[in-house]
Formats: structure tokens, C-alpha cells, sequence
């Protein structure tokens, strides 16, 4: 009897998954949709974010993990305060300080980065300059900081009307090497 029970619990599933391959076939589908929206998500996480709720996105995590040293003040001295840095703008590299940890640089300057004499050792934070409405045409193309072994952070700087969007669709190869954020400045905001 128990040889029976068990032959038609196995008959029982071998029969419903053949009469109703739908289930089967359903089941299917929901995995791999669960699959592709994974992997969505993690192709999607990406995004630039504004540099307030980047920050306070980066002091949430330190502290839901319980971190002893704060990546968020280190990226907020590293934006506030005075660092050895380098400015590249119109093609001439100016370097104040050594060691610098900071890169400034307009969109024109992306094409000629590695070209540059430019300090590349200890930047941490390289902050890319948008300041007429053509430079939102162009590609900032984050495969020109491969040289960078610090470089933890991409901030992007718009001193001219635009959006997050905008700014999103000009960043190309973000695979997650470095944090970007953004930030729109127009006028005086002291």
C-alpha cells in the first residue's frame, strides 16, 4: 500500500506537470522575468544622484554596516574644504600643493586628460565642470580615470540650466568603479 501512495504522489506531479505544461511553462517565465529585473536593478544602480542625497545615501549606509570611518565626511572635506589639488581648464594643468587629492577639470579638457602632465597618484575626487548649455552635449567618458588607483568619486558640476537626466545620459561606462553625483549651481549660492 505504501509503494502505491507513493507511485501516485509521483503519477499525481508527473501527470500535472504534463497535462498542464502552462504551470510549468509560468513558472518558467517568472523566473527568468525575476532573473532580468535582478539584473536590471543592478545595471540601474548606477545612476548619478544628486550630491545632497548622495551623501546622506552614503552616511545612511555607513551606518546601517556600522563603519568606524566615515567615507561621507572624508567626500564632504574633500568638496568644502582646502585640498592639494590640480586644475585643469583651456588645456593648462595648475597643481597646488602635493600629493594633491583633488582634479578640477571642464568637459573640454575630458579628450586631452591623458595627454595631460596631470598628478594622477592620490586623487580621490574629480570634479567636472559644466558651464555653457553645448558642454551638455558632451560624453564624459568615465574610462578616461582608469590611470586614477584612488579615484573614488566623479562629481559633475552644471553652472547652466539642466536636469538629472540630462547629466545621467551624458556619463558613459559608469560600471560602478567610481561613485558619481552631480550637483546644479546657477547664480550665486554662497
Amino acid at each position: 500500500m505504501k509503494t502505491t501512495i507513493k507511485n501516485q504522489q509521483l503519477n499525481f506531479l508527473t501527470f500535472g506537470l504534463l497535462i498542464n505544461p502552462i504551470n510549468f511553462r509560468t513558472i518558467l517565465f517568472l523566473l527568468l522575468f525575476i532573473e532580468s529585473i535582478t539584473t536590471y536593478a543592478q545595471v540601474s544602480t548606477h545612476s548619478v544622484l544628486e550630491e545632497q542625497a548622495f551623501i546622506s545615501a552614503l552616511r545612511t549606509r555607513e551606518m546601517n554596516q556600522g563603519a568606524t570611518y566615515s567615507n561621507a565626511q572624508n567626500l564632504e572635506d574633500l568638496i568644502y574644504k582646502i585640498q592639494p589639488s590640480v586644475y585643469f581648464y583651456s588645456g593648462t594643468v595648475n597643481t597646488y600643493g602635493e600629493k594633491p587629492k583633488n582634479l578640477f577639470i571642464d568637459v573640454q579638457g575630458l579628450a586631452d586628460l591623458n595627454n595631460s602632465t596631470i598628478l594622477k597618484n592620490n586623487i580621490e575626487l574629480v570634479t567636472i565642470k559644466i558651464e555653457t548649455p553645448s558642454d551638455l552635449n558632451t560624453i564624459i567618458d568615465l574610462l578616461a580615470f582608469d590611470n586614477y588607483s584612488k579615484l573614488k568619486y566623479v562629481y559633475v558640476l552644471a553652472t547652466v540650466e539642466t536636469t538629472s537626466q540630462n547629466i545621467n545620459s551624458m556619463i558613459r561606462n559608469n560600471n560602478g568603479d567610481y561613485e558619481v553625483f552631480y550637483k546644479i549651481q546657477i547664480g550665486d549660492n554662497n
